[in-house]
């Protein structure tokens, strides 16, 4: 396996060809923690984490001071974790500071969702955004009236991951986010940012660049993150992304991985 032969699969989309190339390599040298790490991030696309952390552990057996930030990735598995559970168990994700009303409705229908009443869990939805204020700034330079993420369920807030645990941000709280530019396989997985709150407190984030369960997609692209597909759920259809992360600008859309600096007024 050639790292050129890996990229063209991965650029063509082709994730399963990609794990199982990159699975034989490490069969083939075993060793080479070089390898291993592109196969645990390869494998955390698929959504096999329990197959991802045994590459961890081989790498942490072979050579403790690889390139490879193995208690970092440990702690990456461990906040996907919760966020599963977020989404499927009622487990209440962390924040930071205060959490605004209308993110506590948006949790409030996240729980709607896991008992399938979707008409409650679009009315919470709907009710948010009636209170929430708008969240006027410029993204990449370009001026909007109002901001949120694509999904419906998580609009006025931010996923991320800070210090290894599973947060929510309500957007009402930053002061601007500078999104470091992809060139890393990680980096299609998370990707690092930098949050500065409107206290002028700065924090390091990474932000999980897909949709929760994008892994479970017949289409290797969205597991990936290289497109987005929407499902609308329930009678009302409330939008569940899949895919790679959006936001909205007013009305235009925006990937995240095409997003860097992200300012709000005030």
């Amino acid at each position: 396996m050639t790292n050129e032969h890996l990229n063209e699969l991965l650029k063509a989309g082709r994730l399963s060809a990609a794990i199982e190339q990159c699975t034989q390599g490490v069969k083939a040298a075993p060793a080479d923690t070089n390898r291993r790490s592109v196969l645990f991030y390869l494998l955390c696309f698929m959504g096999e984490y329990q197959r991802a952390e045994q590459q961890l552990a081989v790498i942490e057996a072979q050579d403790s001071s690889a390139a490879m930030d193995v208690t970092a990735c440990k702690k990456l598995l461990a906040a996907e974790a919760v966020r599963t559970q977020v989404f499927a168990e009622g487990v209440r994700p962390a924040f930071l500071s205060g959490i605004p009303d209308y993110v506590e409705l948006h949790l409030e229908a996240v729980g709607c969702l896991q008992d399938q009443r979707f008409e409650k869990a679009k009315n919470l939805v709907e009710k948010a955004s009636e209170i929430r204020p708008a969240f006027p700034g410029e993204l990449n330079g370009q001026r909007f009236q109002d901001f949120q993420d694509s999904d419906e369920l998580l609009g006025p807030v931010l996923e991320t991951i800070v210090v290894g645990q599973y947060t929510w941000i309500p957007l009402e709280q930053v002061k601007s986010l500078s999104i470091s530019t992809p060139t890393t396989l990680s980096d299609s997985l998370w990707i690092s940012a930098l949050v500065t709150f409107r206290n002028e407190i700065e924090v390091e984030v990474l932000v999980p660049v897909r949709y929760i369960g994008s892994h479970a997609s017949d289409d290797e692209r969205i597991r990936l993150g290289r497109a987005t597909t929407w499902d609308l759920v329930g009678d009302r259809e409330l939008a569940r992304g899949m895919g790679q992360r959006r936001f909205f600008a007013d009305t235009t859309e925006y990937a995240l991985l095409d997003a860097r600096t992200l300012t709000f007024d005030g």
